[in-house]
Protein backbone atom coordinates (compact mmCIF):
# COMPACT_ATOMS: atom_id res chain seq x y z
CA UNK A 1 0.00 0.00 0.00
CA UNK A 2 1.18 3.53 -0.57
CA UNK A 3 -0.84 6.75 1.39
CA UNK A 4 -0.14 10.36 1.63
CA UNK A 5 -1.43 12.67 3.75
CA UNK A 6 -1.37 16.68 3.99
CA UNK A 7 -2.63 19.43 6.20
CA UNK A 8 -2.14 22.76 5.82
CA UNK A 9 -3.73 25.48 8.67
CA UNK A 10 -3.65 29.37 9.11
CA UNK A 11 -2.36 30.59 5.95
CA UNK A 12 -1.83 33.75 6.87
CA UNK A 13 0.77 36.52 7.16
CA UNK A 14 1.68 36.11 10.93
CA UNK A 15 0.79 32.39 11.39
CA UNK A 16 1.23 29.66 9.20
CA UNK A 17 1.52 25.28 9.87
CA UNK A 18 1.90 22.83 7.11
CA UNK A 19 2.32 19.20 7.54
CA UNK A 20 2.69 16.42 4.75
CA UNK A 21 3.83 12.86 4.89
CA UNK A 22 3.79 9.40 2.75
CA UNK A 23 4.67 5.93 3.12
CA UNK A 24 5.02 2.63 1.28
CA UNK A 25 3.80 -0.45 3.38
CA UNK A 26 4.45 -4.23 2.70
CA UNK A 27 2.73 -7.02 5.64
CA UNK A 28 2.51 -10.36 5.40
CA UNK A 29 0.05 -12.27 7.52
CA UNK A 30 -0.03 -16.01 8.31
CA UNK A 31 -1.73 -17.90 11.17
CA UNK A 32 1.23 -17.22 14.06
CA UNK A 33 3.55 -14.54 12.84
CA UNK A 34 2.93 -10.97 11.21
CA UNK A 35 5.40 -9.02 9.37
CA UNK A 36 5.03 -5.20 8.41
CA UNK A 37 7.83 -2.76 6.26
CA UNK A 38 7.52 0.91 6.10
CA UNK A 39 9.28 3.44 4.22
CA UNK A 40 8.09 7.13 4.82
CA UNK A 41 9.05 10.63 4.82
CA UNK A 42 7.14 13.28 6.57
CA UNK A 43 7.67 16.91 7.15
CA UNK A 44 6.33 20.35 9.04
CA UNK A 45 6.79 23.29 9.02
CA UNK A 46 5.21 26.25 10.62
CA UNK A 47 5.61 30.26 11.14
CA UNK A 48 4.64 32.69 13.69
CA UNK A 49 5.51 36.22 14.11
CA UNK A 50 5.17 37.83 17.14
CA UNK A 51 6.30 41.58 18.95
CA UNK A 52 8.90 41.98 16.14
CA UNK A 53 10.18 38.25 16.40
CA UNK A 54 9.43 35.51 13.53
CA UNK A 55 9.88 31.85 14.64
CA UNK A 56 10.61 28.90 11.54
CA UNK A 57 10.15 25.61 12.96
CA UNK A 58 11.11 22.94 10.44
CA UNK A 59 10.73 18.73 10.96
CA UNK A 60 11.72 16.15 8.42
CA UNK A 61 11.82 12.49 9.27
CA UNK A 62 13.05 10.04 6.47
CA UNK A 63 12.81 7.04 7.79
CA UNK A 64 12.19 3.05 7.32
CA UNK A 65 10.38 0.59 9.98
CA UNK A 66 10.04 -3.18 10.52
CA UNK A 67 7.60 -5.06 12.72
CA UNK A 68 6.78 -8.24 13.45
CA UNK A 69 4.10 -10.44 15.83
CA UNK A 70 3.81 -13.80 16.80
CA UNK A 71 0.68 -15.18 17.96
CA UNK A 72 0.67 -18.47 20.08
CA UNK A 73 -1.67 -20.55 21.98
CA UNK A 74 -0.91 -18.59 25.43
CA UNK A 75 1.49 -15.57 24.27
CA UNK A 76 1.85 -13.10 22.20
CA UNK A 77 5.37 -10.96 21.36
CA UNK A 78 5.26 -8.59 19.26
CA UNK A 79 8.62 -5.82 18.38
CA UNK A 80 9.38 -2.87 15.71
CA UNK A 81 12.20 -0.60 15.17
CA UNK A 82 12.25 2.34 13.22
CA UNK A 83 14.56 5.03 12.48
CA UNK A 84 17.80 6.09 9.93
CA UNK A 85 21.24 6.81 10.27
CA UNK A 86 20.50 9.66 12.75
CA UNK A 87 17.75 8.81 14.43
CA UNK A 88 16.07 4.95 15.95
CA UNK A 89 13.83 3.71 18.07
CA UNK A 90 12.20 0.57 19.31
CA UNK A 91 9.35 -0.73 20.97
CA UNK A 92 8.72 -4.15 22.15
CA UNK A 93 5.61 -5.70 23.53
CA UNK A 94 4.45 -9.15 25.10
CA UNK A 95 1.08 -10.78 27.01
CA UNK A 96 -0.07 -14.13 28.25
CA UNK A 97 -3.06 -14.73 27.41
CA UNK A 98 -5.98 -17.71 28.08
CA UNK A 99 -6.57 -19.88 24.86
CA UNK A 100 -10.18 -18.73 24.28
CA UNK A 101 -8.60 -15.13 25.51
CA UNK A 102 -11.25 -14.73 28.22
CA UNK A 103 -8.41 -13.06 29.83
CA UNK A 104 -5.05 -11.22 29.32
CA UNK A 105 -1.91 -9.26 30.06
CA UNK A 106 0.92 -7.82 28.99
CA UNK A 107 3.73 -5.32 29.29
CA UNK A 108 5.63 -3.06 26.55
CA UNK A 109 9.12 -1.33 26.98
CA UNK A 110 10.47 1.30 24.14
CA UNK A 111 12.43 4.22 23.48
CA UNK A 112 14.78 6.16 21.45
CA UNK A 113 14.29 9.44 19.88
CA UNK A 114 12.01 10.85 17.12
CA UNK A 115 13.94 13.37 14.86
CA UNK A 116 15.25 16.91 15.85
CA UNK A 117 13.22 20.13 14.85
CA UNK A 118 15.14 23.10 13.46
CA UNK A 119 14.04 26.46 14.44
CA UNK A 120 15.16 30.23 12.94
CA UNK A 121 14.83 32.70 15.71
CA UNK A 122 14.71 36.11 13.62
CA UNK A 123 14.31 39.52 14.39
CA UNK A 124 12.32 41.74 12.16
CA UNK A 125 14.37 45.15 13.34
CA UNK A 126 17.34 43.74 13.32
CA UNK A 127 19.86 45.31 15.98
CA UNK A 128 23.28 44.20 15.29
CA UNK A 129 23.20 42.19 18.88
CA UNK A 130 21.03 39.00 18.41
CA UNK A 131 19.20 39.23 14.99
CA UNK A 132 19.35 35.50 14.57
CA UNK A 133 18.94 32.35 16.29
CA UNK A 134 19.02 28.89 14.85
CA UNK A 135 17.82 26.82 17.46
CA UNK A 136 17.81 22.65 17.49
CA UNK A 137 15.26 20.48 19.50
CA UNK A 138 16.03 17.26 20.16
CA UNK A 139 14.80 14.93 22.69
CA UNK A 140 15.25 10.63 23.40
CA UNK A 141 12.61 8.91 25.61
CA UNK A 142 12.11 5.96 27.33
CA UNK A 143 8.38 4.42 27.86
CA UNK A 144 6.81 1.41 29.35
CA UNK A 145 3.71 0.23 30.02
CA UNK A 146 1.10 -2.80 31.29
CA UNK A 147 -2.09 -3.59 29.97
CA UNK A 148 -5.51 -5.83 31.25
CA UNK A 149 -7.97 -6.60 28.61
CA UNK A 150 -10.55 -9.51 28.77
CA UNK A 151 -12.61 -10.08 25.28
CA UNK A 152 -15.62 -11.97 26.08
CA UNK A 153 -17.83 -13.04 22.87
CA UNK A 154 -18.49 -10.16 20.73
CA UNK A 155 -17.40 -7.69 24.19
CA UNK A 156 -13.50 -6.54 24.60
CA UNK A 157 -12.56 -4.33 27.00
CA UNK A 158 -8.79 -3.58 27.84
CA UNK A 159 -7.59 -1.10 30.37
CA UNK A 160 -3.24 0.73 29.38
CA UNK A 161 -1.46 2.35 32.01
CA UNK A 162 1.77 3.68 30.19
CA UNK A 163 4.84 6.22 31.65
CA UNK A 164 7.35 8.18 29.79
CA UNK A 165 10.27 9.66 30.58
CA UNK A 166 13.09 12.08 27.90
CA UNK A 167 16.59 12.68 29.35
CA UNK A 168 18.65 15.53 27.10
CA UNK A 169 20.01 14.52 24.14
CA UNK A 170 23.82 15.32 23.43
CA UNK A 171 24.62 19.43 21.94
CA UNK A 172 28.07 17.77 19.79
CA UNK A 173 27.92 20.94 17.34
CA UNK A 174 25.20 22.79 18.17
CA UNK A 175 25.16 27.08 18.96
CA UNK A 176 21.46 27.27 20.17
CA UNK A 177 19.83 24.33 21.51
CA UNK A 178 16.42 23.64 23.40
CA UNK A 179 16.22 20.46 25.51
CA UNK A 180 13.51 19.19 28.03
CA UNK A 181 13.41 17.20 31.00
CA UNK A 182 9.99 15.72 30.97
CA UNK A 183 7.97 13.01 32.65
CA UNK A 184 4.01 11.95 32.32
CA UNK A 185 1.69 9.09 32.05
CA UNK A 186 -1.13 8.16 29.87
CA UNK A 187 -4.23 6.07 30.89
CA UNK A 188 -6.30 4.71 28.57
CA UNK A 189 -9.73 2.60 29.10
CA UNK A 190 -11.47 0.74 25.92
CA UNK A 191 -14.68 -1.34 25.09
CA UNK A 192 -15.98 -2.35 21.91
CA UNK A 193 -18.62 -4.34 20.52
CA UNK A 194 -18.23 -6.17 17.43
CA UNK A 195 -21.57 -7.85 16.12
CA UNK A 196 -22.68 -8.41 12.31
CA UNK A 197 -24.83 -5.23 11.77
CA UNK A 198 -22.18 -2.90 12.94
CA UNK A 199 -19.63 -1.53 15.92
CA UNK A 200 -19.76 0.86 19.25
CA UNK A 201 -16.42 1.98 21.05
CA UNK A 202 -16.02 3.64 23.71
CA UNK A 203 -12.91 5.38 24.55
CA UNK A 204 -12.17 7.25 28.15
CA UNK A 205 -8.53 8.90 28.41
CA UNK A 206 -6.41 11.01 31.09
CA UNK A 207 -2.76 12.12 30.75
CA UNK A 208 -0.30 14.39 32.84
CA UNK A 209 2.34 15.70 31.62
CA UNK A 210 5.49 17.68 33.42
CA UNK A 211 8.29 19.50 31.36
CA UNK A 212 10.89 21.73 31.81
CA UNK A 213 12.11 23.29 28.63
CA UNK A 214 15.85 24.74 28.67
CA UNK A 215 17.54 27.22 25.88
CA UNK A 216 20.96 26.58 25.80
CA UNK A 217 23.88 28.10 24.04
CA UNK A 218 27.10 25.95 23.86
CA UNK A 219 30.45 27.74 22.59
CA UNK A 220 33.77 26.04 23.27
CA UNK A 221 32.58 23.59 25.71
CA UNK A 222 30.77 26.61 27.33
CA UNK A 223 27.04 26.06 28.18
CA UNK A 224 24.87 29.04 29.54
CA UNK A 225 21.12 28.80 29.84
CA UNK A 226 19.57 31.83 28.77
CA UNK A 227 15.77 30.61 28.60
CA UNK A 228 13.64 28.01 30.83
CA UNK A 229 10.05 27.20 30.97
CA UNK A 230 8.52 24.85 33.07
CA UNK A 231 5.17 23.55 32.00
CA UNK A 232 2.35 21.43 33.74
CA UNK A 233 -0.69 19.70 32.10
CA UNK A 234 -3.33 17.49 32.43
CA UNK A 235 -6.23 16.12 29.71
CA UNK A 236 -9.06 14.02 30.01
CA UNK A 237 -11.23 12.91 27.77
CA UNK A 238 -13.85 10.61 26.26
CA UNK A 239 -15.15 8.74 23.14
CA UNK A 240 -18.21 7.22 21.58
CA UNK A 241 -18.49 5.94 18.05
CA UNK A 242 -20.50 3.64 16.41
CA UNK A 243 -19.98 2.02 12.50
CA UNK A 244 -21.30 0.15 10.42
CA UNK A 245 -21.27 -0.14 6.36
CA UNK A 246 -22.91 2.71 6.22
CA UNK A 247 -22.72 5.24 8.94
CA UNK A 248 -20.24 6.31 11.25
CA UNK A 249 -21.09 8.60 14.44
CA UNK A 250 -18.55 9.55 16.74
CA UNK A 251 -19.60 12.30 19.92
CA UNK A 252 -16.72 13.15 22.36
CA UNK A 253 -15.43 15.42 24.70
CA UNK A 254 -12.11 16.49 26.31
CA UNK A 255 -10.72 18.66 28.50
CA UNK A 256 -7.24 20.31 29.03
CA UNK A 257 -5.57 22.75 31.49
CA UNK A 258 -2.07 23.63 31.37
CA UNK A 259 0.06 25.63 33.82
CA UNK A 260 3.52 27.87 33.83
CA UNK A 261 4.81 28.09 37.52
CA UNK A 262 6.72 31.36 38.23
CA UNK A 263 10.07 31.57 39.28
CA UNK A 264 11.77 33.80 40.99
CA UNK A 265 15.20 32.39 40.80
CA UNK A 266 18.38 33.21 39.05
CA UNK A 267 19.14 31.77 35.74
CA UNK A 268 15.41 30.39 35.96
CA UNK A 269 14.04 33.49 33.79
CA UNK A 270 11.58 32.75 31.06
CA UNK A 271 13.81 34.67 28.59
CA UNK A 272 17.18 36.38 29.40
CA UNK A 273 18.42 37.53 26.23
CA UNK A 274 22.30 38.73 27.20
CA UNK A 275 23.01 35.40 28.24
CA UNK A 276 22.53 34.23 24.73
CA UNK A 277 24.96 36.96 23.18
CA UNK A 278 28.49 35.46 22.22
CA UNK A 279 31.43 35.82 24.56
CA UNK A 280 33.02 38.32 21.84
CA UNK A 281 30.34 40.32 21.60
CA UNK A 282 29.54 40.56 25.31
CA UNK A 283 33.56 41.87 25.97
CA UNK A 284 32.43 45.58 23.40
CA UNK A 285 29.59 46.35 25.24
CA UNK A 286 29.78 49.01 27.96
CA UNK A 287 29.43 48.30 31.18
CA UNK A 288 26.18 50.49 31.53
CA UNK A 289 24.85 48.14 29.23
CA UNK A 290 21.02 47.46 29.99
CA UNK A 291 19.98 43.53 30.92
CA UNK A 292 16.58 42.85 30.50
CA UNK A 293 15.06 39.24 31.62
CA UNK A 294 11.69 38.48 30.98
CA UNK A 295 9.86 35.79 33.27
CA UNK A 296 6.59 34.29 32.43
CA UNK A 297 3.92 32.41 33.92
CA UNK A 298 -0.09 31.50 34.26
CA UNK A 299 -2.88 29.05 33.21
CA UNK A 300 -4.68 28.36 30.00
CA UNK A 301 -7.69 25.70 30.28
CA UNK A 302 -9.02 24.81 27.41
CA UNK A 303 -12.37 22.97 26.49
CA UNK A 304 -13.46 20.69 23.06
CA UNK A 305 -16.23 19.02 22.06
CA UNK A 306 -17.14 17.59 18.54
CA UNK A 307 -19.98 15.37 16.56
CA UNK A 308 -19.19 13.46 13.98
CA UNK A 309 -21.97 12.00 11.28
CA UNK A 310 -20.99 10.33 7.85
CA UNK A 311 -22.87 8.39 5.58
CA UNK A 312 -21.13 5.98 3.48
CA UNK A 313 -23.05 4.88 -0.31
CA UNK A 314 -22.08 1.85 -2.23
CA UNK A 315 -23.03 1.07 -5.77
CA UNK A 316 -21.61 -2.04 -8.19
CA UNK A 317 -21.28 -1.00 -11.88
CA UNK A 318 -19.97 -4.30 -13.18
CA UNK A 319 -18.21 -5.84 -10.69
CA UNK A 320 -16.72 -2.93 -9.28
CA UNK A 321 -17.24 -1.89 -5.63
CA UNK A 322 -17.49 1.97 -5.40
CA UNK A 323 -17.91 3.44 -1.78
CA UNK A 324 -18.42 7.40 -1.40
CA UNK A 325 -18.74 9.28 1.34
CA UNK A 326 -20.04 12.63 2.65
CA UNK A 327 -19.60 13.69 6.55
CA UNK A 328 -19.03 16.78 8.94
CA UNK A 329 -17.95 16.49 11.97
CA UNK A 330 -19.02 19.77 14.01
CA UNK A 331 -17.16 21.01 16.64
CA UNK A 332 -17.01 24.03 19.51
CA UNK A 333 -13.58 24.83 21.48
CA UNK A 334 -13.29 27.24 24.60
CA UNK A 335 -10.27 28.62 25.92
CA UNK A 336 -9.60 30.99 28.88
CA UNK A 337 -6.26 32.44 29.67
CA UNK A 338 -4.76 34.35 32.86
CA UNK A 339 -1.09 34.88 32.67
CA UNK A 340 1.51 37.54 33.96
CA UNK A 341 5.11 38.83 32.54
CA UNK A 342 7.40 40.41 34.46
CA UNK A 343 10.62 42.57 32.77
CA UNK A 344 13.43 43.01 35.11
CA UNK A 345 15.70 45.47 34.21
CA UNK A 346 19.21 45.94 35.58
CA UNK A 347 21.75 49.08 35.31
CA UNK A 348 24.80 48.89 37.39
CA UNK A 349 23.83 47.54 41.03
CA UNK A 350 19.98 48.97 40.22
CA UNK A 351 16.93 46.78 38.97
CA UNK A 352 13.76 47.83 38.16
CA UNK A 353 10.71 45.16 37.94
CA UNK A 354 7.67 46.36 35.58
CA UNK A 355 4.49 43.61 35.36
CA UNK A 356 1.86 42.79 32.91
CA UNK A 357 -0.97 40.60 32.88
CA UNK A 358 -2.91 39.03 30.22
CA UNK A 359 -6.55 38.19 30.37
CA UNK A 360 -8.72 36.48 27.84
CA UNK A 361 -10.71 33.71 26.43
CA UNK A 362 -11.80 32.34 23.18
CA UNK A 363 -14.60 30.70 21.57
CA UNK A 364 -15.19 29.29 18.09
CA UNK A 365 -17.48 26.35 16.75
CA UNK A 366 -17.49 25.27 13.23
CA UNK A 367 -17.46 21.87 11.03
CA UNK A 368 -14.92 19.64 9.46
CA UNK A 369 -16.39 18.89 6.04
CA UNK A 370 -15.74 15.40 4.52
CA UNK A 371 -15.82 13.87 1.19
CA UNK A 372 -14.63 10.37 0.10
CA UNK A 373 -14.02 8.53 -2.36
CA UNK A 374 -13.56 4.86 -2.49
CA UNK A 375 -13.22 2.12 -5.52
CA UNK A 376 -12.22 -1.81 -5.47
CA UNK A 377 -11.72 -4.51 -8.05
CA UNK A 378 -14.32 -6.69 -8.84
CA UNK A 379 -12.09 -9.19 -6.70
CA UNK A 380 -11.48 -6.85 -3.81
CA UNK A 381 -7.88 -7.12 -4.84
CA UNK A 382 -7.06 -3.48 -5.52
CA UNK A 383 -8.50 -0.51 -3.85
CA UNK A 384 -8.34 2.99 -3.72
CA UNK A 385 -9.15 5.42 -1.24
CA UNK A 386 -9.16 9.02 -0.89
CA UNK A 387 -10.60 11.75 1.50
CA UNK A 388 -10.46 15.43 1.51
CA UNK A 389 -11.21 17.76 4.32
CA UNK A 390 -12.59 21.08 4.81
CA UNK A 391 -11.64 23.00 8.32
CA UNK A 392 -14.24 25.63 8.54
CA UNK A 393 -14.73 27.49 11.99
CA UNK A 394 -17.85 29.51 11.58
CA UNK A 395 -17.65 31.78 13.97
CA UNK A 396 -14.78 32.85 16.28
CA UNK A 397 -15.70 35.48 19.46
CA UNK A 398 -11.60 36.31 21.30
CA UNK A 399 -10.75 38.37 23.96
CA UNK A 400 -7.25 39.39 25.12
CA UNK A 401 -6.67 41.91 27.19
CA UNK A 402 -3.09 43.25 28.51
CA UNK A 403 -3.31 45.74 31.64
CA UNK A 404 0.67 47.22 32.32
CA UNK A 405 2.81 48.24 35.31
CA UNK A 406 0.74 51.68 35.32
CA UNK A 407 -1.98 49.95 35.16
CA UNK A 408 -3.39 51.15 31.89
CA UNK A 409 -5.70 47.81 29.91
CA UNK A 410 -5.62 47.78 26.13
CA UNK A 411 -6.47 44.78 23.38
CA UNK A 412 -4.54 43.04 21.90
CA UNK A 413 -4.21 40.24 19.04
CA UNK A 414 -2.67 37.15 18.52
CA UNK A 415 -0.24 39.07 16.77
CA UNK A 416 0.69 41.82 19.18
CA UNK A 417 -0.82 44.18 17.42
CA UNK A 418 -3.49 47.00 18.96
CA UNK A 419 -7.06 45.15 17.77
CA UNK A 420 -9.90 48.02 17.06
CA UNK A 421 -12.08 44.86 14.94
CA UNK A 422 -15.19 43.11 16.88
CA UNK A 423 -14.86 40.83 19.25
CA UNK A 424 -16.90 38.15 17.39
CA UNK A 425 -15.38 37.42 13.67
CA UNK A 426 -17.25 35.18 11.22
CA UNK A 427 -15.00 33.02 9.43
CA UNK A 428 -16.95 30.38 6.70
CA UNK A 429 -14.28 28.15 4.33
CA UNK A 430 -11.33 29.99 5.40
CA UNK A 431 -8.78 28.27 7.86
CA UNK A 432 -7.64 24.65 6.78
CA UNK A 433 -7.37 21.87 3.97
CA UNK A 434 -6.33 18.29 4.20
CA UNK A 435 -6.18 14.88 1.96
CA UNK A 436 -5.60 11.75 2.82
CA UNK A 437 -5.02 9.17 -0.25
CA UNK A 438 -4.25 5.13 -0.45
CA UNK A 439 -3.66 3.00 -3.47
CA UNK A 440 -2.74 -0.89 -2.37
CA UNK A 441 -3.30 -4.09 -3.08
CA UNK A 442 -4.18 -7.92 -1.90
CA UNK A 443 -2.44 -11.16 -3.01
Amino acid sequence: MARCSGLFLLNKSNASANVFGCQILDSVRTSVLDVDAKLRDYSAKASWMYNGWKIKPEWNVPEAEIGTRGKFRHLVLEASVAGNGEHLRGLAESAIQTADSLAYIGTRFGGGSVGTINAKWTMLHPNGMLDTMDLEYETRYRTKGVFIGSKIFNHTAEVNWDFFHTRRAPFEDVHYAIRDSSEGFLGRFHYGYHASEGTFQFLALWAHLNSEFFLLRSEEDNVKRFGYLELKGNLEGANLSYENRKWDLQAGAFFLQLEVPRHAEKFFETLAPNRALDYSLLQVLASSFYKINYRMYGDLSGFLSHLKIKRTFEFTPGEFHLHPAIGADFFYVQGELDGAQENVTTSFIFSKVSKKTFEGNLKTFGVIANIAFAIESPKRRFFLDANAYQIAPIALFKELNKTDADGNESSISLGGESSSKSKTEYLPFKTGFAFDASFGIHF
